[in-house]
C-alpha cells in the first residue's frame, strides 16, 4: 500500500504503535521466528512489496510505483510494469484480470492478459485505496467514491459517493455481488444491494480505524480493530471480540476456510483453526527500526499464502 507516510498515514500510525507498545524482550529481537511452512523470499534489495495477490501460481505485488509479477507461487519475481503513480492496492478476478489502484490519484491500471501488457483508465476521485473482485469480470473500487467495472477494469460505473471525502484509509470486502462492507473515516457500512445504498454499522466495541475486513457470507465475518479482532454472525447487529494483541495493532486478515484463518500485525502473525475462538502466534519478524514488517497478507488456499512487507523481501506460506 504506500509510501506509508504519504498515502497512509494511518497505517503509518499502526506501525509506529506497533512498535511502540513491543515488550523489552521484543523490542531487543534481532531474529526472525518463522513456523512451520513459512520462509522468506528474495525480492530484491531495497524493494518493498506495499500489496501481494495470487490467483493460482501466478500474482502480482507491488512496491512504489512498480508492478512485479511471479509465474511460479512467488519463488521469483520480475518487474511487469512501472506505473506513473504509487499503487496502493491490487485486486485479481482470474489469472488474466488484475486491478491496481493509486490512493494518489483516480487512475485505475490493469490487464487482462494475466501481465503480458497493462492499460489505464481514469474516475472522477482523489485516490482510489482499495478494489476488489466478486467475479472474473465484476469488482469494486472504493475512493471517495464506490465504483463498479463489470469489464475487468476497463471502464467504471459511479455507485455511492462517501461523505465528507478524505484523503485517509479505507478498506472493502464482498462476501458475493449484492452483500458487501467498507471502512471508512466515519466509520463502517454495510451494503446489501451492491452496493448503491450504505448503512453504517456502530458497536461501542469500535475504536480507531478498521484495518481490514472478511466475511463468509452476508451474515458471518470479521474486522481488525486496533489491537482487536472482532466477529459478527448476525451480519453486523453484533459483535464479539475474539482476540486482542497487547503489543501490536492488528492490519489484515483473511480466512482459508470457516475455520482456517490469519491475521497480521506489524511484527506478527496469527492462526487460528477453530473460526477465532484461540490463536497461535505463526511468525515473530525481527524488531530493527522498521526495515520489517508485514502489510498485507494473501492465501489462496490452506496451503499457500504470502505477506507483503519486509525489506527486500516477502514472506510465502508452503504446506
Amino acid at each position: 500500500m504506500r509510501k506509508i507516510i504519504v498515502l497512509f498515514p494511518i497505517l503509518f500510525c499502526l506501525a509506529i504503535v506497533s512498535c511502540r507498545k513491543g515488550n523489552t524482550a521484543d523490542s531487543v529481537n534481532q531474529t526472525d521466528s518463522l513456523g512451520s511452512g513459512w520462509s522468506k523470499v528474495d525480492i530484491g534489495e531495497g524493494n518493498f512489496f506495499i500489496d501481494v495477490f495470487f490467483f493460482g501460481s501466478m500474482g502480482f505485488g507491488t512496491g512504489e510505483k512498480s508492478i512485479f509479477i511471479s509465474r511460479n507461487e512467488g519463488t521469483t519475481w520480475a518487474i511487469a510494469y512501472q506505473a506513473e503513480l504509487e499503487i496502493t492496492n491490487i485486486a485479481m478476478g482470474s489469472k488474466n484480470n488484475a486491478v491496481f489502484v493509486s490512493g494518489s490519484g483516480g487512475k485505475i491500471y490493469f490487464t487482462s492478459n494475466g501481465g503480458d501488457s497493462f492499460d489505464s483508465t481514469t474516475v472522477a476521485d482523489s485516490g482510489i485505496y482499495d478494489a476488489f473482485f466478486v467475479s472474473e469480470n465484476m469488482a469494486y473500487a472504493l475512493g471517495d467514491n464506490l465504483w463498479k467495472t463489470t469489464d475487468g477494469g476497463n471502464s467504471w460505473e459511479l455507485l455511492h459517493a462517501f461523505t465528507p471525502p478524505s484523503r485517509f484509509y479505507k478498506t472493502l470486502f464482498f462476501s458475493d455481488e449484492m452483500n458487501g462492507w467498507v471502512s471508512v473515516p466515519t466509520g463502517l457500512f454495510k451494503t446489501t444491494d451492491g452496493g448503491v445504498n450504505w448503512v453504517k454499522i456502530d458497536s461501542d466495541l469500535f475504536s480507531w480505524t478498521i484495518g481490514g475486513i472478511f466475511f463468509h457470507d452476508a451474515n458471518s465475518g470479521y474486522i481488525s480493530n486496533r489491537n482487536n479482532i472482532l466477529k459478527t454472525e448476525d451480519g453486523g447487529a453484533s459483535w464479539n471480540i475474539v482476540y486482542t494483541d497487547p503489543q501490536g495493532v492488528a492490519i489484515d486478515i483473511h480466512f482459508v476456510t470457516r475455520n482456517l484463518g490469519y491475521f497480521n500485525t506489524q511484527k506478527s502473525i496469527y492462526k487460528t483453526t477453530d473460526g477465532g475462538l484461540s490463536w497461535s502466534k505463526e511468525v515473530r519478524l525481527r524488531q530493527d527500526g522498521g526495515n520489517s514488517g508485514a502489510v498485507e497478507l494473501h492465501f489462496t488456499d490452506a496451503n499457500h499464502g504470502w505477506v507483503s512487507g519486509s525489506l527486500g523481501s516477502i514472506l510465502k506460506y508452503v504446506r
